[in-house]
């Protein structure tokens, strides 16, 4: 997924500059289909281009139109690693007009869920016992966001058991099953993402990431963006600005997240930057909270 979206996403939703993996000569999925669809010419310029001290504006275009020229197909992208945005899923799917299996897991090397017929998860009750709990360790509702907590049924050389992994999630309630299901298993409704991915609002009400991914996908002058929260008096907004921005996007913004927060007291500050870094395992961090529970 992560080779696909370096062609077709979004910087602001992708956070990373676009066709990055390219001008830094990698060797990704879609070059490598390229090469062995492609005729000698082809190859040869995918080769010389890659040798290039740098590639230019020029060579990623003709890389994409090889990209359409081929029409690379697959039978199916899975996804995994790290959270699939809607905008994610869309792209890969209309880059590939093909369906998107998202995955979830944990860095301890077992499927936890996946998707399959639904755009539920299946949780993957053969062989992982989920359990949604809240701050005092106590069950929530189906429906409710809590803490991801599992443990493994069939590691028995390394047992996990009620392991919480530092992930939000949301199981769906029973009565909103769909019918017809491939499995009987039980079904996520929803992973919110890592338990610091989450903005804390005086009111009790909370913001996720997709809160801020959904106003900011559609906010071309913005290219980057990460939301840092300190205290519950407000959060600030690291911004890298596009060459049409203005001071009304700022505004803008203001006004789209107060339509939730719906807290006038609460500072929405912004800081203008160059460069937002990745977090210690390379993925951009929408959301850095200081805050503890």
């Amino acid at each position: 997924a992560d080779d696909a979206l370096d062609y077709y996403s979004k910087e602001v939703i992708f956070g990373k500059e676009i066709g990055k993996d390219f001008f830094e000569g990698k060797t990704t999925l879609p070059l490598i289909i390229i090469f062995q669809r492609g005729n000698n010419e082809e190859r040869s310029f995918l080769l010389e281009t890659l040798k290039k001290e740098k590639r230019n504006e020029d060579d990623f275009s003709e890389v994409l139109a090889l990209i359409n020229k081929y029409n690379i197909k697959l039978k199916a992208v899975i996804s995994l690693g790290d959270k699939l945005f809607d905008h994610y899923k869309t792209n890969l799917e209309k880059a590939f007009q093909c369906k998107v299996f998202d995955t979830y897991g944990c860095n301890e090397g077992f499927l936890i869920a996946s998707q399959k017929d639904l755009e539920y998860k299946y949780i993957m009750s053969p062989h992982v016992y989920l359990e949604i709990l809240d701050n005092d360790n106590n069950p929530v509702l189906d429906g409710e966001m809590g803490h991801v907590v599992v443990t493994r049924l069939d590691a028995y050389s390394m047992p996990l058991i009620r392991y919480k992994i530092g992930d939000l999630a949301i199981k769906l309630p029973r009565n909103k099953y769909p019918e017809k299901r491939e499995f009987q298993y039980p079904l996520l409704q929803q992973i919110v993402g890592r338990e610091t991915d989450i903005i804390e609002l005086p009111n009790k009400k909370k913001l996720i990431v997709h809160s801020f991914t959904g106003i900011f996908e559609y906010i071309t002058e913005i290219k980057q963006f990460q939301v840092v929260q300190n205290d519950l008096k407000g959060i600030l907004i690291r911004y890298i600005k596009s060459d049409n921005f203005s001071q009304s996007t700022l505004t803008h913004i203001v006004n789209e997240l107060q339509k939730y927060i719906q807290e006038p007291s609460f500072k929405i500050n912004f800081e203008e930057v160059s460069n937002i870094a990745n977090s210690n395992s390379g993925k951009p961090q929408i959301i850095i909270s200081t805050l503890k529970n």
